[in-house]
């Protein structure tokens, strides 16, 4: 879920001294990931101390009072933004005390995806340091056949599986459809969302998606063991009676690997064959090729 991934980057140049957190860890939030030492960060905490006192020193309402106010609440800001908590500064403005290290901290709880920090290395600001994902919930991007797009929609529900868990069904919702179709697979992307408070499913695995679909009328349904035909020029025997049977093009909605929809070419009620339709098949053709 990319709503719940942080790249964690150095804000400030320094060396890492302390390592605590590794790939593969899971992590809650405040959770002490590393700890840098940096010249630049004790400066910044040194400045606050000078600000502060200036601010005290001052007394309102005279001209300088607003630059020292100005200042303090600048210097604080750049401590927020490197990483320090206000519980950090607020025990600075009150003890005095530089802290000597910049303790980064987890975001919020979850997985170490990706780890660089390593200890004794020099960092700069903008170095990646941890990727960090809540895999409490993932996305499961599924291929959507074009000609299916009509009955699918955002909020429908959705049941997951993966081979890894036989017989299991994580259940979801479908909460984006993209936009583009791709040219080559003639599908289109969809996003399921699926709770993973288990911990079962892993990012990268391949899984089936079911989207379960709710029509509001009623359709004519077949069994799909009786279509023949190619793509796109699907035909079925119809049973005329016990011995005689008929040869009808049909025109196909949605389709699953059981069941097909037919749009034109059959009535409700006519009765279809499902199973030897390829001995009709070929005898239709000895026939064909007797005539000729």
């Amino acid at each position: 879920n990319d709503r719940s991934v942080a790249h964690i980057s150095a804000r400030v140049n320094g060396r890492i001294e302390k390592v605590n957190a590794f790939v593969g860890d899971r992590v809650r939030r405040q959770d002490l990931l590393i700890e840098i030492y940096s010249q630049e960060f004790l400066s910044m905490q040194s400045e606050y101390i000078q600000a502060e006192e200036r601010l005290k020193r001052t007394a309102q309402g005279t001209p300088d009072y607003g630059t020292a106010q100005a200042i303090y609440k600048s210097v604080r800001s750049k401590l927020l933004v490197v990483g320090s908590t206000i519980e950090e500064i607020d025990r600075l403005e009150d003890e005095h005390t530089l802290q000597t290290y910049l303790r980064v901290r987890a975001p919020f709880s979850g997985t170490i995806l990706n780890a660089n920090a390593r200890s004794g290395e020099f960092t700069q600001v903008g170095t990646e340091l941890y990727t960090v994902a809540d895999l409490t919930t993932l996305w499961v991007i599924a291929d959507i056949y074009e000609k299916d797009l009509q009955f699918v929609h955002r909020g429908m529900g959705a049941t997951v599986t993966v081979s890894a868990y036989s017989g299991m069904e994580f259940g979801g919702k479908l909460t984006t459809l993209y936009d583009v179709v791709d040219e080559k697979t003639r599908t289109v992307k969809a996003r399921i969302e699926v709770e993973n408070t288990n911990g079962l499913l892993k990012p990268e695995m391949f899984a089936t998606v079911d989207i379960l679909s709710v029509s509001d009328k009623a359709r004519l349904i077949i069994s799909s063991n009786g279509l023949l035909g190619e793509t796109d020029n699907h035909y079925v025997f119809v049973a005329k009676n016990d011995t005689t049977f008929e040869k009808r093009p049909v025109r196909l909605g949605a389709a699953t690997k059981d069941y097909a929809e037919v749009i034109s070419g059959l009535k409700d009620g006519e009765r279809v064959v499902v199973q030897g339709g390829f001995f009709l098949k070929s005898e239709l053709g000895k026939s064909a090729f007797g005539e000729e």
